[in-house]
């Protein structure tokens, strides 16, 4: 029988000291956890974006995390357009990764994926072994993300270059590479249209370190646009598929769709139990260092 656990790997919440904002309280978020069968989340801040009101900082995902030590992990993150030096960015990220943080990301900052300033994070993490979440956007015109071309020839360039370093790609222009390009708006909008392989599988092939994040409506569409081409993908990278939500809003359902869509899979026998469970917690363990007594806080908890 399938251990019924999940792991967020994409969470955001409102910190108390935000204004109000759609983002959810811990409360509301977890009551949602609680309708979806998720047992632990891990918290993203939102450097590019910490003007907005409701945005999560770094300071906030580790505050939080400590405040619900067996429901939340966390990130960290840091802002590209300071003025960083190599030195002091391994400092503050070295001093991170003790403190408790499992990655970085979300990676929002607009850079070109292989800018200087973005590399040396990348170089940073690989040194520090520390895996990297990033939003992809498709052009500058896009509020937030790291841009990289139609194709993905940038990050395919960071992948080959850092190859010790773990990169999980997420957002409408990442998914967008599952198929065939038709036209460049494709890049910008979700696409209901059975997959023709496009180049994410092929940089996936020849990239191990390169993971994906399922969460929000990107990641939900991609899987269920095309049923039989996402069990072949799901088979083939089934070490680095990794279930998350993107909560932005207590009235957001695409998440709930996907639980029931992956389930529905292994209900139908199309995925097995063993990837069944590596998407949904056993993948994020292994990549995140998180380990069974990480998650098993409380005497008398579930264990996976």
């Amino acid at each position: 029988m399938v251990t019924q656990f999940r792991i967020d790997i994409h969470a955001h919440l409102r910190p108390d000291d935000a204004a109000p904002s759609k983002m959810p309280t811990p409360e509301e978020l977890l009551l949602m956890y609680e309708k979806a069968g998720i047992r632990r989340g891990i918290l993203l801040p939102f450097i590019s974006l910490k003007s907005k009101p409701g945005v999560l900082t770094a300071e906030n995902a580790r505050a939080l995390s400590e405040r619900y030590p067996d429901r939340f992990f966390w990130f960290t993150t840091l802002d590209l357009e300071e003025n960083w030096s190599r030195e002091k960015m391994m400092g503050f990220l070295e001093s991170e990764k003790k403190a408790g943080a499992k990655g970085v990301g979300e990676i929002t900052s607009k850079f070109r994926f292989d800018s200087p300033q973005v590399e040396m994070l990348f170089s940073c993490c690989e040194e520090l072994d520390l895996p990297m979440l990033f939003h992809l956007a498709a052009d500058f015109e896009d509020a937030y993300g790291v841009v990289d071309d139609a194709g993905l020839p940038q990050m395919e360039r960071m992948l080959q270059r850092h190859p010790r370093a773990r990169f999980v790609g997420h957002a409408v222009p990442f998914w967008s590479e599952i198929s065939v390009l038709e036209s460049p708006e494709d890049r910008k909008r979700r696409i209901k249209e059975k997959v023709t392989e496009g180049r994410l599988a092929e940089i996936m092939r020849q990239n191990p370190n390169l993971y994906c994040d399922l969460s929000a409506g990107s990641g939900s569409n991609a899987m269920m646009r095309d049923r039989e081409y996402t069990v072949k993908f799901l088979n083939e990278f089934s070490d680095r598929i990794l279930f998350g939500c993107d909560i932005t809003s207590p009235t957001v359902t695409f998440p709930f769709q996907l639980i029931a869509f992956l389930d529905q899979l292994l209900e139908e026998d199309e995925i097995s139990e063993e990837l069944w469970e590596r998407i949904f917690f056993r993948n994020a363990m292994a990549l995140f260092g998180i380990s069974e007594k990480d998650l098993c806080l409380e005497e008398g908890s579930d264990h996976v």
